[in-house]
């Protein structure tokens, strides 16, 4: 691959040791296989390029040997590629201690043997399938991911480090965290506990936003944009501020969405209380923000998985970011906060910061509640501090 090495590098407060990743064990996508510990998500992919041979000349310099770049000439049209392989995406953060699942599905490349040497000695990456492999780190220092089919022949000297198809270093600190350089393990601020304050700060907004509380008591949804969902007004024993809440009761759509009349916002510091009551398929609670045309970030819990998620939606879900956490319980109210400044966006669940993401593709846009298939909900308490500005 285009050096389907992984450089793991971080700045140390010591002087450097070796990393000892001990790792647990790999295998393919089965039925029932469950990730073990924070889960990092990889893909293999194959960047192309190419031109029309009368604007830009085919190069004659030859690529580094090896299946790792391949160059095409040009076709009787006259245009010429260039293709090389590469993990998908770039960035890691890894805390001593804990255990991490690499899950690495085959999008490019047909297969692709691999190694991370002195921890594992080969595992496969097959197109159309998914593998997993499972490790802790448990000390600092530089390893490399190699697959060894796709690999140039290059020595991978330290110098050559910057360049890309080469092999990148790996330093960990103290702090216990080591970041890819290239072909990488990404967490993307997926973290399974919370964000050490020593690693990530807070974000805040302006001391003179003002803040408006959406609690149901007085006023009900009149304004609000219903999406799709069976939302109402409802009395309910042990609510947290008064008798009323909004309660989403509708059990077969995909998405149940709700907008609330202010905004639209680019800034926003928002938090809902939430109340998983029942559900088979789904038991989630979600604030929604920056929502404009249909389109919209949603960060969700849910009473039935161990993960706490940041999507966007634009036509159909895709997430960015999640956590490993403790299921919230059915039955109880939890808290759901998120601040988003500029593409920073941050993410707690009942007190405890933990997503740090950035993705700049919605830019401004309300807030609303959201939950999935067939989830009762109950929510309460939403708070919303922001700065107007455009619609996305």
């Amino acid at each position: 691959m285009n050096d389907v090495r992984t450089g793991w590098n971080l700045q140390r407060w010591a002087p450097a040791t070796a990393l000892a990743l001990s790792l647990a064990f790999v295998w393919a996508d089965t039925p029932g296989a469950q990730p073990l510990g924070r889960v990092i998500y990889m893909a293999t992919i194959e960047p192309r390029g190419g031109a029309q041979q009368a604007k830009e000349p085919f190069p004659a310099t030859p690529l580094p040997a090896g299946e790792g770049y391949r160059k095409t000439p040009p076709d009787a049209n006259g245009r010429w590629e260039v293709v090389t392989y590469q993990w998908s995406p770039g960035t890691i953060v890894v805390r001593e201690g804990e255990p991490v699942t690499l899950e690495i599905v085959g999008i490019n490349g047909d297969v692709h043997p691999s190694t991370i040497p002195g921890i594992v000695d080969s595992f496969t990456v097959r197109r159309g399938q998914v593998t997993h492999v499972t490790f802790t780190a448990t000390k600092p220092g530089v390893y490399s991911i190699i697959c060894t089919k796709h690999t140039p022949n290059m020595p991978g000297h330290p110098r050559r480090a910057a360049q890309v198809g080469q092999r990148r270093p790996m330093n960990v600190t103290r702090r216990g965290m080591f970041k890819t350089a290239l072909a990488t393990l990404v967490a993307s601020a997926r973290w399974p506990r919370p964000l050490a304050a020593a690693a990530v700060e807070e974000l805040k907004m302006p001391n003179d936003v003002p803040m408006e509380t959406l609690d149901f008591e007085a006023k009900g949804v009149e304004g609000w944009t219903v999406v799709d969902g069976q939302w109402a007004i409802e009395e309910m024993t042990g609510v947290p501020s008064g008798k009323k809440v909004l309660v989403q009761r509708a059990p077969r759509n995909q998405f149940n969405v709700i907008v609330a009349p202010p905004g639209p916002y680019t800034d926003v510091d928002a938090s809902v209380k939430f109340k998983p009551i029942s559900g088979r398929e789904d038991a989630s609670g979600g604030l929604v923000f920056r929502f404009a045309d249909g389109k919209y970030y949603v960060v969700r819990a849910n009473a039935l998985e161990d993960n706490f998620r940041l999507y966007y939606y634009d036509r159909g879900r895709r997430q960015i970011a999640t956590a490993r956490v403790k299921a919230p319980a059915l039955g109880q109210w939890h808290t759901v906060r998120l601040v988003a400044v500029g593409d920073h966006l941050q993410a707690w669940l009942d007190g405890t910061l933990l997503l740090d993401h950035r993705d700049s593709r919605f830019k401004s846009g309300r807030v609303g509640l959201w939950t999935k298939a067939d989830s009762i909900t109950a929510f309460d308490d939403l708070t919303i501090r922001g700065v107007t500005g455009g619609s996305r």
